[in-house]
């Protein structure tokens, strides 16, 4: 149990209310009893906030809500990221027994590293300290690893790859197979090697199933800080910002370039050497075509403004009602 005087001054939150009382855990709105600690991220959820039975609630600085005691603090969905693990410690999932793997004698490990169950490591990897890599994973050689990584289940590492510090590569995730290279020669398509590697910066987590292509001569490039979600596709030589962020089912194609602090929703994509700014939003399902300068939001297929593509919907939904403008 933790009172709210130390969840606030975790956070560097400010406290309006009893400061001693004590809460339990940490609950949803609708799932919290009144020794909880609540949240409110979202202001759409105001209303729910003000009858959960939570005494007390995390929420934005100049929110009021009747009843309750609040933390407050400028961003409550960043302040959350340090209040749940008070109430939700990580796991230990180490196991007791010698694990059953594989790990080559001209490959440098660590003493500290965590290596589980069912591991194969090739030749020439080096792995730092801190890092932990669950059962199934193959690390086929010539693979660097920093410190304090996560390499979860069954996840496969091809040769030519740098990975940096606090990485998170999530279960199934192919790093490094080769790029979708070929030429078409008297009749037939002839594979171009694929020897760039994948540069993957500190800080950086990548979902479920995604796969990240291995660059032709130079590496395919992951900049610090982005965060990719599960089954997303980056083509070779696609060189991606920092502090980006890639949704589920996003697909890239070669040596596109993506600058700092771009975001793709779901299902959107981009063609293949292209350059796209920074500070970018590009919308659900959206395919990206050409090149966009930084801090535009583009929509649709092939990607225009944001803006123009909202107008031209209304326009397109006014003729199918007969140029009227109200819903028959």
């Amino acid at each position: 149990m933790f009172n709210l005087k130390e969840i606030a001054e975790k956070i560097g939150g400010n406290l309006e209310g009893d400061p001693s009382f004590e809460v339990k855990s940490l609950k949803t709105l609708k799932e919290a009893k009144e020794k909880d600690l609540s949240f409110l991220t979202n202001l759409k959820y105001l209303k729910e906030s003000e009858s959960s039975r939570a005494k007390a609630v995390l929420t934005f600085e100049n929110v009021k809500i009747e009843g309750k005691f609040l933390i407050k603090h400028k961003d409550p969905y960043f302040a959350l990221s340090v209040i749940i693990p008070l109430f939700y410690p990580p796991l230990n999932l180490e196991t007791d027994f010698l694990p059953d793997t594989f790990i080559s004698n001209k490959s440098e490990i660590d003493e500290k590293v965590f290596i589980d169950k069912n591991v194969f490591i090739g030749p020439y990897c080096k792995i730092k300290k801190g890092t932990k890599v669950y059962s199934g994973v193959v690390l086929m050689g010539h693979i660097e690893i920093g410190k304090n990584c996560i390499i979860y289940p069954n996840v496969s590492i091809y040769p030519r790859v740098k990975i940096g510090s606090n990485v998170i590569i999530q279960a199934g995730a192919v790093i490094g197979s080769d790029g979708f290279g070929f030429a078409f020669y008297e009749g037939k398509y002839h594979k171009i090697p694929q020897v760039g590697g994948v540069l993957i910066e500190d800080d950086v987590e990548i979902g479920a199933n995604t796969t990240i292509d291995c660059g032709t001569l130079s590496p395919t490039i992951i900049g610090k800080g982005t965060k990719i979600d599960n089954l997303v596709q980056i083509g070779h030589n696609v060189i991606i910002g920092k502090n980006c962020i890639l949704t589920g089912q996003v697909g890239i194609a070669g040596s596109t370039e993506i600058g700092d602090g771009t975001m793709f929703g779901g299902q959107s994509g981009a063609v293949g050497h292209i350059k796209i700014g920074k500070n970018v939003k590009v919308s659900a399902k959206c395919g990206v075509t050409k090149d966009v300068p930084d801090g535009m939001q583009v929509s649709g297929f092939p990607s225009i403004p944001h803006k123009l593509w909202l107008k031209r919907e209304a326009l397109i939904n006014k003729l199918s009602r007969g140029g009227k403008d109200e819903d028959r």
